[in-house]
């Protein structure tokens, strides 16, 4: 009796240890990942959004550790949409009050050419007045697009199919693209669902991607500049996409490409302000665009518009 009784008082001791070992390890084990996501939590409320863990346990911690990166990454995201909302939501209050200011001194000039021009015979002073002109109408135009961060011009949402948009807008800048060389290779899927959305403004948006596209390419300098137009459903969403074989973009200029004012064009060429309305529109449509692009290989938008429930057949 006095040896088992050692024995089994042995044993208890060995069984406590060995549960104190293994709680231990178990502890540890654990400790670890929270640790690191603590660290990681840290971080994120410190405003570093976008940073990831690491977390290879094979159990509920990896599964975390997933979660928490899906998290941050979309923080990051939300970060820098609510940026440009901003700088979208002052432009907002600056346009219109901005396009009034310039647009009646404008309209004067542009009346007094006209007057002008109608009493003159000499071909030279023609030619200036011209060439007047032709710069009062191209400022007319910024300032238009200017104005489409005004409020003051409600969208008229309606349905809508997005296949007439492409046509129209294709068939004014046919002669552009032709001109130039450059191939538009439409791919427009038939029957697709009629989307809720304000034409005009979705006109801007297919406008100012092919005019994108247009440079792109004779920047790219391709034997087959080359510019494909694709529509698509897929279940409750139909989606547009525009790419083309350009220049393509750095990672640099596609984090900034939707930044009023941030611009790789000449002032010629461009204002800085056209991605941004794009933007801006896709965003009231309730829509989501996606940039892809490689340098010196090309770049695609894509538009995913929703479909209203019960949507209808174009």
């Amino acid at each position: 009796m006095s040896g088992f009784a050692i024995t089994f008082l042995a044993m208890v001791v060995f069984a406590l240890g060995l549960v104190f070992l293994l709680g231990q390890y178990l502890i540890r084990r654990s400790m670890g990942p929270i640790e690191l996501l603590q660290k990681a939590t840290g971080r994120i409320a410190s405003g570093e959004f976008g940073h990831t863990v690491t977390i290879q346990s094979g159990d509920e911690f990896e599964d975390l550790g997933k979660a928490f990166n899906e998290m941050s990454i979309k923080l990051e995201e939300s970060q820098r949409l609510l940026l440009r909302t901003a700088r979208l939501g002052t432009m907002d209050q600056m346009a219109s009050g901005f396009v009034h200011e310039v647009k009646q001194p404008m309209s004067a000039i542009y009346g007094l050419v006209q007057l002008i021009a109608l009493k003159v015979e000499d071909k030279e002073i023609l030619k200036l007045l011209q060439t007047v002109k032709k710069a009062v109408e191209s400022l007319n135009t910024t300032l238009d697009r200017f104005s489409s961060f005004s409020k003051d011009k409600p969208m008229k949402i309606g349905p809508l199919d997005i296949n007439d948009i492409v046509r129209e807008i294709y068939l004014l800048q046919s002669i552009r693209f032709s001109k130039r060389g450059i191939t538009v290779e439409q791919e427009l899927a038939p029957g697709l669902s009629l989307i809720d959305g304000d034409a005009r403004s979705l006109q801007q948006v297919v406008s100012n991607l092919l005019v994108n596209a247009l440079d792109a390419v004779e920047a790219g300098k391709k034997e087959k500049p080359t510019v494909t137009v694709r529509t698509w459903q897929d279940h409750n969403s139909v989606s547009l996409e525009i790419r083309d074989n350009g220049c393509g973009m750095t990672q640099e200029v596609q984090e900034k490409i939707f930044d009023p004012f941030y611009t790789t064009k000449s002032t010629e060429k461009g204002t800085g302000i056209g991605m941004a309305i794009v933007e801006s529109i896709v965003t009231q449509h309730q829509a989501k665009i996606e940039l892809e692009s490689e340098e010196g290989a090309g770049t695609a938008f894509r538009i995913t518009f929703p479909v209203p429930k019960g949507g209808v057949k174009a």
